[in-house]
């Protein structure tokens, strides 16, 4: 029997210290089909089409905001993108229970076999905070690619990472935590559509929210070239 975890369910307001409301971007239509074209307005596609002529940024740090009081950042997270790979047909990467944690599109039964339109995109990631962060909430990360069956830019929203604050919470499916100082190995995945197999460029939005200003900015690291030589 599939599993019918809908991505809504990411979509709660979670109190972080000073960050107010921690949800996905407003920039991502969070009622839509995961993936899904992205939106017109979205301020991040033009940034995601100007690495298509970038080089790959694995093994890149970069600073992702975490923290803000008004316009000013507070505390950032170092966030590195280690490796990028890709399962088709069946998920063996995880087990039983780490299946269970995952959530989005209904496109995977409970031994890890795949619908035939979807794919399975891991990221190993490290992220580092010089002070504790009780309720990090990956779910504001994005995968933006373009595909071959679109003119327009696509996006896909985070279906799984592998420590949630509370894992028999589906509430908090999104929600990690960091330790001051502690470099945090991760893996987060995202269920995409298979179309994503033949796109030449794909990105990483690198969020934990959306501040509605300006003046700060998540980050975007390009993660890939494509796909078919990892899968």
């Amino acid at each position: 029997m599939k599993k019918h975890i809908f991505s809504a369910i990411l979509v709660l307001c979670m109190t972080v210290s000073g960050t107010g409301c921690n949800s996905v971007s407003d920039t991502v239509d969070t009622t839509s089909q995961n993936p899904a074209v992205a939106p017109k307005d979205d301020s991040n596609v033009e940034q995601a089409e100007s690495q298509a002529d970038q080089q790959v940024e694995l093994n890149v740090t970069k600073q992702v905001p975490e923290t803000v009081d008004g316009d000013t950042v507070t505390n950032y997270v170092d966030f590195t993108v280690k490796s990028v790979s890709v399962e088709q047909e069946k998920i063996v990467s995880l087990d039983q229970s780490e299946l269970s944690r995952i959530f989005g599109p209904d496109a995977v039964q409970e031994d890890g076999t795949l619908d035939n339109d979807y794919v399975f995109v891991s990221l190993e990631i490290t992220m580092k905070s010089d002070a504790d962060v009780d309720a990090l909430n990956l779910a504001s990360c994005v995968l933006y690619y373009s595909s071959a069956t679109e003119d327009d830019m696509m996006l896909s929203e985070l279906s799984y990472q592998s420590d949630p604050v509370d894992p028999d919470d589906l509430h908090s499916s999104g929600v990690t935590s960091l330790n001051a100082g502690e470099e945090k190995d991760m893996t987060i995945g995202f269920l995409v559509s298979n179309d994503i197999m033949s796109a030449d460029s794909i990105s990483l939005y690198a969020a934990f929210a959306d501040y509605g200003s300006d003046a700060i900015v998540n980050p975007m690291f390009k993660i890939s070239d494509g796909l078919e030589a990892t899968s």
